[in-house]
């Protein structure tokens, strides 16, 4: 997964993360920080941050990927 921060975060760093999905529900995680890119001075935020998902509830994540399943159905 991709993020965009205004903090940096080392790589290898660990985070624990809570993901706000369409309807209101939520998915909560731990990741880990595989890449970070500093960015431009006008880009949207300091940071392009790439996380590898490392703990996630099995519930968690089939309704993860309900929505980006749909998501890639979209036009």
């Amino acid at each position: 997964m991709r993020i965009y921060s205004s903090e940096e975060v080392r790589r290898g760093a660990r985070l624990e993360l809570e993901l706000f999905l369409p309807g209101g529900q939520s998915v909560h995680s731990t990741v880990e920080v595989v890449w970070v890119e500093r960015l431009p001075a006008r880009a949207p935020a300091r940071f392009d941050v790439g996380l590898r998902f490392v703990v996630i509830a099995e519930a968690d994540r089939r309704r993860l990927a309900a929505v980006l399943d749909e998501a890639e159905d979209a036009p």
